[in-house]
């Protein structure tokens, strides 16, 4: 018997186990999961937001402000005139990635709503972990490249990503300071995480302006190291009663957060949250409330290819294919808004992302 009536879920879907999507309604399971598409768009457009701006363009001007001053003149003076044109660029790839599923005709009468549920669910999932590794590669590999933007019209990108001594003008800083951009890095690196090292590290981002909201990503394994830091309080566990003469943080610790996402406290000014995406041995520092984020995830210009979506459907009996694809990349915006701390050698290493 069909079922056509309401708004159905892909939770919906997944409890129907004993009909064919025939006998359940074909047209309510293709809404239904155009619907989980669209909801699957918005959540990791929100996923993405905290640390990279949602963007359709593909580069922009990024660069040092004007090296002038204000001259002192009497009444009938004039101004010198005064030129300086430090800028450069940067640019966001554009790249198209594909998740595709087979099925024989034979599968396909007998095919369950549950069945296209979890197809639907495992290309979700996919496509999350591909966004994620996308991002990683964008904060922690510390070379420029250039990119063929092949899906539009072939014109060469130049991707930078954060300040790394590469010359490029680099903006003063809120006081006034300067910075060499043939010298200036903020991929940093020591033997052995010291309390000294992430300070520097710390510093690095501040010295640009970027202090609203300074977070720490750092890598579950590397918990217990950055704790035993001076600089690091730990947030406190809501269920424990503080003495009146401990000197911890207000800040209580969500104990209902996974192990590997949550954040566990302070260091210096900065919060300090565990992510599972950030490898051992790495941390991320980056202000979350600044103007500019760090990163852009590049989104296609038309806007019916944005998102996770159904491209085509190839029907040759007896084997058939489903292919669904998401056209997105991620590149560097504010090259100061990221500071890159490795403790596992001297020299800045990049990690092995695949």
């Amino acid at each position: 018997m069909s079922q056509q009536t309401g708004t159905h879920t892909i939770q919906d879907l997944l409890d129907v186990e004993h009909q064919s999507v025939a006998e359940f309604g074909r047209s309510t399971v293709e809404q239904t999961v155009q619907n989980d598409l669209q909801n699957h768009r918005q959540l990791t457009e929100e996923m993405v937001s905290e640390i990279a701006e949602v963007t359709a363009e593909r580069q922009r001007i990024y660069g040092g402000a004007g090296n002038t001053e204000m001259e002192e003149v009497d009444e009938f003076g004039e101004g010198t005139t005064q030129e300086d044109h430090e800028s450069g660029e940067v640019a966001f790839p554009l790249r198209k990635f594909l998740h595709t599923v087979g099925w024989t005709g034979d599968y396909e009468v007998n095919a369950t709503p549950a069945d296209i549920a979890q197809a639907t669910l495992n290309a979700e999932k996919a496509d999350v972990t591909k966004i994620r590794g996308r991002m990683k590669r964008a904060i922690f590999l510390s070379s420029n490249y250039a990119y063929t933007d092949h899906l539009v019209d072939r014109v060469s990108l130049d991707i930078k990503r954060f300040v790394n001594a590469d010359g490029d003008p680099i903006p003063p800083g809120p006081n006034g300071q300067t910075f060499d951009g043939a010298s200036h890095t903020h991929y940093n690196a020591e033997n052995g995480l010291s309390n000294g090292g992430l300070n520097d590290s710390v510093d690095d981002l501040m010295h640009h302006g970027h202090t609203d909201q300074p977070v720490m990503y750092i890598n579950q394994g590397d918990e217990t190291a950055v704790k035993g830091l001076s600089d690091f309080n730990e947030f406190v566990d809501a269920r424990l009663t503080l003495r009146n003469d401990q000197n911890q943080p207000t800040q209580r610790k969500d104990v209902n957060m996974p192990l590997d996402n949550r954040a566990i406290g302070i260091f210096r000014s900065t919060e300090v949250w565990i992510k599972p995406w950030v490898p051992p041995g790495y941390k991320f520092i980056t202000d979350i409330e600044a103007d500019e984020s760090p990163l852009c995830f590049r989104q296609h210009a038309t806007e019916g290819l944005r998102g996770l979506r159904l491209a085509s459907e190839i029907r040759d009996y007896p084997l058939n294919t489903e292919t669904m694809e998401h056209y997105f990349g991620v590149g560097v915006w504010n090259r100061t808004n990221g500071v890159v701390h490795y403790s596992g050698g001297g020299t800045y290493q990049d990690p092995s992302l695949g």
